[in-house]
């Protein structure tokens, strides 16, 4: 009996129907989340503006940033007070507090300081609650974002594993209501210790939920509608984003702030229980009569009807695996094993990984900067985020166009050309440095979508989200790195833009090296992974049951919901532990309850300068003064003393303020934050990952949602810093695979014309969670509220993701054809289609081509780990893969994270970074099904490198706008590759083992996020540093695709022979 492809149903159920837009709207709820989850550390612990309490001249009741009398008490940078330094009062000070003169104080002696002003009064985040001020402490501020990426990228491993092992919904669910949950808790921390455990554990059990959440939407959808599937996911995550920024604009308490992200995790838990699982996870663990259940429901959603030989064909229980020796439930290793067999997969594999670190750390680089731009934070944000969403649209447009592989190419080398081009723009041209900021973003959104469809279509379904949470897990690295770069600004201020510059050039090239995966379908062994080419198998079963019709659709409807959350989740710390601006509190010229962040007497002293923010000049008399009389003549300008209290400038409140986390001795417990979320969620991917190959991505999405949700929430009611980054850690560590599994559902079930659509979805989906982060964050200054409106939802989507349906391709994958072929008659029917009965015979006829359904039966996990693992190609393949995302991932958070470091709002420029996700997405469906998925990922590698380099030679121009331009053009590029490799890594690795790859390069792409928060201690050393990291990083990876084979055109691989066989097709698959 001829073989009948997963595809073929799909056609006949409907490619993108009623059923795949349920399935994405549930999604919408992990990926917001899951954006959330990511990123919250940017404002959780954000740095803030503050300087030293001056007792001698102002009251703590009544208190000022800047004041006229200032500068004679506070050494001046830039026309700023400096943090923790002070002028040495002299011992017969006289000045009451309305007076403070340069004679009060003792101009060559510099004290440090230990109370502060902060000059926004109502922000709070770890930095003024844990007392994170001045420059020792910078290191605890970055190491948040690092934790948080290092646990992103041990949970992608896991949660790929577990996701593969279990099923994508198990896992989304797991990963959402562990995440959440862990948030929530975050949100108590009483002290940095336990906020920084809590950052680690969030994403450890939560960071997986995009991916899950990524899966589960695209393994329902037909060729055709996969671009389109994951830009809707790229923008749902850019709007998570932009929400936690204007989220952060209202709520500045970051406790507050936490609760707002995570609580709706919890609730969203209701509605995610309705997703169904993916079906070509079901049919990869042999569970054909639940695959067949969810195409029979997806059929009759879409209003079709399978073919009668679809039906005979799921009758007689014929859908079974290739490798007729293997064992039946192959164990993860064994799948593994098969994996790298083949050397081209295991080239490819490395390449993606680098990839996705340069991706990774380009993106979360630029994210996590972004509140750094000049203006309003939270606008840059959301700014930041928001652009994520044209980005998504243009790879919509793009990808179906042109093939992948060109596709990521240029989207990375655009990003990293714009990050390199904001170094020769004048860094008082904040509009300019804005601008390319922005498009930055958009373009490693873009490349970030690209690289998602294109991970997902190089790798087969039984290893699908494995590799692709190994491949997050190595980005993960790059997220570890990102928030890191405001240490490398330190040292130069450029650097951070000229790493991400030439990190996304080296992957642009690197890119090229991966095979055309356009209009090619999702190969279901590491065989059809390894030797990728276009197929009857898949096309004609998904052509027949519609690529992308009304159950596709539903299914990727759900799917946005997971998609969100993680943008929520994983980007919350940037607002939660957002750093605050502040000042000492001068107990000798003001109250200690002053809300005057810039009183008179401070701008008296202008002429002298201190390094600290947290030292103040000593104060010659110990009277106490009335406002307004501090007086520089009683200032010591040669003792130079600590300040003991702050004032902040504005009434923000993050764990800054909260936990009392100020001054230099302190930024390192908010930037560790965003690490210890990457941890977790480099703790969970590969766990999420094994479990959704083995037991299904839908199992795996729900508890994803529910796991981050419910951590989210609890990190809201943090009481210390410990108990927050407790929180931080266990949110992403149960709910980080919520991306992963939900791509990979949501993927799966798409035709190769509809993967780089399908994964537009998601990355828009992304990308608005990201915005949406952004404008919570805008509205919600206090992190605590803030969490909780972020996690909330997160419980309530759990009823309607429940209703999600499993992979098809999973269950296949499993010998659950009965399962499997439900979903198709479903699909086809509520696509209006029908499964003719060739197709039917095609279906039922699989074990010819694969062997007797006895010896398959034996197959287990293990021994397709063994397997993949004896196949050198396909080692170097999850290597390869591993590195870009590694290298997308460090890009990716590390510019988001720096977002809120540029000139200007940083929620606006939060916002903007994630908003130039969109165009990125768009310009990734335009090109990557015309130019395909290698060239593609090259080129935005390449382009993100090139624009974070340029950044680094425009640092000392005073262009705002143009170093944003860059910016923007960087994570832009970084975007596009991110996308792309998304894509590449499902389609180059078999189906019983993608999720598990899936997560496993994700998982080294947390290492890219773990590192990301750490960026700006980098850029503390020297200001370009992160930049010049995420640049080299990004070129690094994009000459590390030049190893991957194309997969334009080519059906997803179901075996590891398939995988290591893949054959570039430029020429567009034409429907039937």
């Amino acid at each position: 009996m001829t073989p009948l492809a997963l595809d073929d149903v799909l056609i006949e159920v409907g490619t993108f129907g009623r059923f795949q837009l349920r399935q994405f709207l549930l999604m919408i709820l992990p990926l917001v989340f899951n954006a959330f989850s990511n990123l919250s550390y940017v404002f959780t612990a954000a740095d803030l503006k503050y300087r030293c309490y001056i007792p001698e001249c102002e009251k703590r009741s009544d208190v000022a940033y800047l004041t006229e009398w200032l500068p004679a008490a506070v050494p001046f940078e830039r026309n700023q007070p400096t943090g923790c330094e002070r002028y040495e009062p002299f011992v017969n000070i006289t000045s009451d507090y309305i007076q403070c003169h340069a004679s009060d104080f003792n101009h060559s002696a510099i004290m440090r300081c230990y109370d502060f002003v902060y000059e926004d009064k109502a922000a709070t985040t770890i930095v003024n609650e844990f007392n994170l001020t001045c420059d020792e402490n910078t290191w605890k501020i970055t190491l948040v974002g690092t934790i948080h990426s290092v646990a992103q990228a041990l949970a992608l491993l896991l949660g790929g594993l577990f996701s593969d092992r279990y099923g994508r919904k198990w896992a989304l669910l797991l990963c959402l209501g562990f995440g959440s949950t862990l948030g929530i808790i975050r949100s108590f921390s009483v002290n940095y210790e336990m906020f920084l455990v809590l950052e680690f554990l969030e994403p450890l059990l939560g960071s997986t939920m995009y991916t899950t959440a990524f899966i589960l939407g695209q393994e329902l959808v037909g060729p055709k509608q996969r671009v389109f599937a994951k830009s809707l996911c790229l923008v749902v995550f850019a709007l998570g984003e932009a929400t936690m920024g204007v989220i952060a604009i209202f709520i500045r308490n970051w406790r507050h702030y936490l609760l707002v992200l995570f609580v709706p995790g919890l609730v969203s838990l209701t509605f995610l229980w309705v997703t169904a699982e993916s079906v070509r996870w079901l049919l990869s663990k042999g569970r054909n009569k639940e695959a067949f259940s969810v195409l029979e429901k997806a059929a009759k959603t879409n209003r079709k009807t399978l073919s009668e030989s679809t039906l005979k064909y799921f009758a007689t229980n014929d859908y079974q695996r290739e490798s007729p020796q293997l064992p039946a439930n192959p164990s993860f290793f064994e799948q593994m094993a098969e994996v790298f067999r083949f050397k081209r997969l295991t080239i490819r594999l490395a390449i993606c990984s680098f990839c996705w670190f340069t991706n990774v750390m380009v993106y979360y680089g630029l994210t996590l900067n972004s509140v750094t731009l000049a203006g309003d934070k939270n606008v840059n944000f959301i700014l930041i985020t928001l652009v994520e969403i044209p980005g998504a649209v243009c790879m919509n447009f793009i990808l179906n166009r042109f093939p992948r592989r060109m596709t990521q190419f240029v989207s990375l080398s655009v990003c990293g050309v714009l990050c390199l081009v904001t170094l020769a723009i004048p860094e008082d041209d904040t509009w300019i440095h804005t601008a390319m900021f922005i498009f930055s973003k958009m373009a490693i959104s873009f490349s970030f979508g690209v690289l998602y469809i294109y991970t997902a279509e190089i790798f087969p379904t039984n290893l699908r989200q494995s590799l692709l949470s190994l491949c997050s897990m190595i980005g993960r690295l790059g997220s570890i790195v990102a928030p890191q770069m405001p240490l490398l600004a330190k040292v130069w201020k450029p650097l951070p833009m000229t790493l991400f510059g030439s990190i996304a050039l080296l992957s642009a090239f690197a890119i090229l090296e991966f095979p055309e995966t356009s209009n090619v379908r999702l190969p279901n062994t590491a065989s059809e992974a390894e030797n990728l080419k276009q197929n009857s198998f898949d096309s004609d079963l998904l052509h027949e049951i519609g690529q992308f019709g009304r159950f596709q659709v539903r299914q990727y409807g759900l799917m946005v919901l997971p998609i969100i959350f993680n943008a929520l989740f994983t980007l919350s710390y940037i607002f939660t532990a957002g750093n605050l601006e502040y000042r000492c509190l001068i107990p000798e010229c003001e109250q200690p309850a002053t809300d005057v962040y810039n009183p008179t007497w401070l701008n008296v002293m202008v002429e002298f300068y201190i390094d600290e923010r947290c030292q103040r000049m000593q104060y010659i008399s110990n009277d106490t003064l009335l406002d307004g009389e501090c007086s520089d003549a009683n200032l010591n300008s040669s003792a130079i003393i600590p300040c003991d209290e702050f004032v902040f400038k504005t009434e923000d409140t993050t764990i800054v303020r909260d936990f009392n986390i100020t001054c230099a001795h302190n930024d390192w417990k908010l930037t560790l934050v965003g690490t210890i979320n990457n941890v977790g969620q480099f703790v969970a991917l590969p766990i999420a990952g094994y479990l959704s190959d083995r037991f299904g991505r839908r199992w795996i999405l729900l508890v994803s949602v529910a796991g981050s949700a419910l951590f989210g929430l609890l990190r809201s009611f943090a009481t210390s810093y410990e108990m927050f980054i407790a929180m931080e850690f266990l949110d992403p560590v149960v709910g980080s695979t919520m991306y992963t599994t939900a791509f990979i559902l949501a993927l799966e079930l798409v035709g190769p014309k509809m993967r780089v659509t399908g994964n537009n979805i998601i990355s828009c989906a992304f990308s608005f969670g990201e915005a949406l982060l952004g404008l919570l964050a805008m509205y919600f200054r206090d992190w605590r509220i803030l969490l909780r409106i972020l996690y909330i939802p997160g419980f309530l989507s759990l009823p309607f993701l429940y209703t999600t349906v499993e992979s098809v391709r999973w269950l296949l994958s499993k010998n659950r054809k009965d399962e499997a072929f439900t979903i198709l008659k479903r699909a086809a029917k509520n696509n209006g289609k029908t499964i003719s009965q060739a197709a039917l015979e095609r279906f039922n006829s699989i074990e010819t081509k694969c062997g007797s359904t006895r010896s398959l039966q034996k197959q287990n996990y293990s021994y397709l780990l063994r397997e993949a693992l004896s196949n050198s190609g396909l080692i170097l393949r999850v290597i390869n893969c591993s590195f870009c995302w590694l290298t997308n991932t460090m890009v990716y958070f590390g510019l988001s994270l720096n977002s809120v470091t540029l000139t200007g709002n940083k929620y606006l420029n939060f916002i903007l970074v994630s908003l130039i996700e969109l165009p990125g997405f768009l310009l990734m469906q335009l090109i990557l099904d015309r130019v395909g998925r290698k060239k593609t990922l090259f080129t935005t590698l390449v382009l993100s490198g090139l624009f974070c380099i340029v950044s680094v030679f425009i640092a000392g121009i005073d262009a705002p706008a143009l170093h944003l331009t860059l910016f923007l053009l960087s994570k832009l590029s970084i975007t596009m590759s991110f996308g792309t490799l998304y894509i590449y890594t499902v389609e180059i690795f078999p189906t019983n083992l993608r999720q598990s790859l899936l997560s496993t390069c994700s998982m080294f792409g947390r290492i890219g996020s773990m590192i990301a928060p750490q960026t700006p201690l980098l850029a503390k050393i020297w200001n370009p540093l992160p930049m010049i990291l995420f640049g080299c990083l990004g070129i690094a990876s994009a000459i590390a695709t030049l190893q991957f084979p194309e997969t334009l055109n080519n059906e997803l691989p179901n075996t590891i022979e398939e995988a290591m066989n893949i054959q570039g097709n430029d020429i567009p698959a034409t429907g039937r």
